[in-house]
């Protein structure tokens, strides 16, 4: 990813966010089911994540809302 682009308005594929949250497929797919992991369908298949919106949910997750 380009180092010059901010954090928060990165995208990421399912490949890019499970190395990140260090999570394998099945528990990708959990998180998202079942808690809520924002995520953007294209597609069928194809699930992107914007990463502002990955922050603010790990954020509320974690009981940080600043």
């Amino acid at each position: 990813m380009d180092q010059n682009i901010l954090l928060e308005q990165q995208v990421w594929n399912e490949e890019a966010i499970m190395e990140l949250l260090g999570v394998n497929r099945r528990q990708l797919d959990y998180l998202r089911r079942e808690k809520g992991l924002p995520c953007v369908r294209l597609g069928q298949r194809i699930r992107v994540y914007l990463a502002n919106e990955v922050l603010d949910y790990i954020r509320k997750q974690s009981g940080r809302l600043s």
